[in-house]
């Protein structure tokens, strides 16, 4: 007796092995998406420091920051570092004897270096682009060797950014009738500190020399003042010259509007801070002159203040990305 038993569907067999494979490339591809929205919302939330976050949240970050004008660029970069440690003198020049540490950590920084990487980070538009970036802030040429440093502040760093195109000094459009300047001459090295006098002999032709002069608003209008300061800028603390330093600049930072206030974003290394954090712009001014006398440290004379700025040349970032 035969039974009439029907071939097999080789068809509905191909379709169901199909969907099967469809549906399993389709829970690939919402995996890949949940993952890149939670990494996209961990560079956007800012939870957590930037040298926590993955090279695949870096690259969100990169992507998120592609169309923002170049002053957001800035806030969001440096929002992304609250909380990270401070460390005095983090970076160097990865190899050599005279400062080994690496070209760039995001994971500890100290003031300078903290408004460097931000800068670095905020030209550029992809990973790639960020080392060259930083090195060109750094060192003169874009080559990293010690003696290119930009070495002091005033007469280095400072006036390297201006040059460059980087940098707009705008100490006098805030502070108008109530801006003074101070100056102080590098030639004059005999009563300096032990470890600046060497710092200037390895530096050798290209340590800074002459006369130094730099701009500021005086602390108490800057106190009055503070709620003009522009969002985005670098505020640089000026203080009193003495033989014993070549420096003016003691401390830099950014003045960020948040929320309807006036914050400055830093790597601060007082005791018990010791991190980058969000001080009230006001509060952390009025500070200044209490925290300095009460050490017995030279005074605050007040503040410079800088506009970041696409530099004019050399620059490894697309203008056009850049909100220029």
């Amino acid at each position: 007796m035969h039974r009439n038993v029907a071939p097999p569907n080789r068809l509905a067999g191909s379709q169901g092995v199909s969907m099967r494979l469809y549906a399993l490339s389709g829970l690939i591809v919402l995996l890949g998406l949940v993952a890149l929205r939670g990494s996209h919302s961990i560079c956007t939330s800012g939870a957590q420091p930037i040298g926590h976050l993955s090279r695949q949240t870096l690259d969100q970050c990169f992507a998120a920051t592609r169309l923002m004008a170049l002053p957001d660029r800035v806030k969001f970069w440096s929002r992304r570092f609250l909380g990270t440690p401070y460390h005095s003198d983090p970076l160097g020049e990865g190899r050599g004897d005279h400062d080994p540490d690496p070209v760039w950590d995001l994971g500890r920084v100290d003031c300078l270096t903290f408004v460097e990487e931000v800068m670095a980070l905020s030209y550029s538009n992809c990973w790639e682009e960020f080392v060259p970036n930083l090195v060109r802030l750094r060192y003169r040429g874009g080559k990293p060797r010690f003696s290119k440093r930009y070495y002091t502040m005033a007469k280095g760093w400072i006036a390297a950014q201006v040059a460059a195109g980087r940098l707009q000094d705008i100490t006098r459009a805030v502070g108008g009738r109530h801006v003074k300047k101070v100056s102080l001459n590098l030639d004059r090295r005999s009563f300096w500190r032990p470890s600046y006098r060497a710092r200037f002999a390895l530096l050798g032709k290209f340590a800074p020399r002459g006369k130094v002069r730099i701009v500021y608003i005086p602390l108490r209008w800057a106190i009055r003042l503070a709620d003009r300061f522009p969002d985005a800028a670098v505020m640089h603390i000026v203080r009193a010259p003495t033989r014993t330093s070549p420096y003016l600049v003691s401390h830099t930072g950014l003045v960020v509007h948040r929320g309807g206030h006036v914050y400055f974003r830093h790597a601060s290394r007082t005791p018990g801070r010791r991190k980058v954090e969000d001080r009230p712009l006001d509060e952390y001014l009025q500070s200044l002159s209490r925290f300095l006398e009460d050490k017995g440290w030279r005074p605050v004379l007040g503040v410079n203040l800088d506009r970041i700025r696409v530099p004019r040349h050399n620059q490894v970032v697309s203008s056009q990305k850049a909100g220029k």
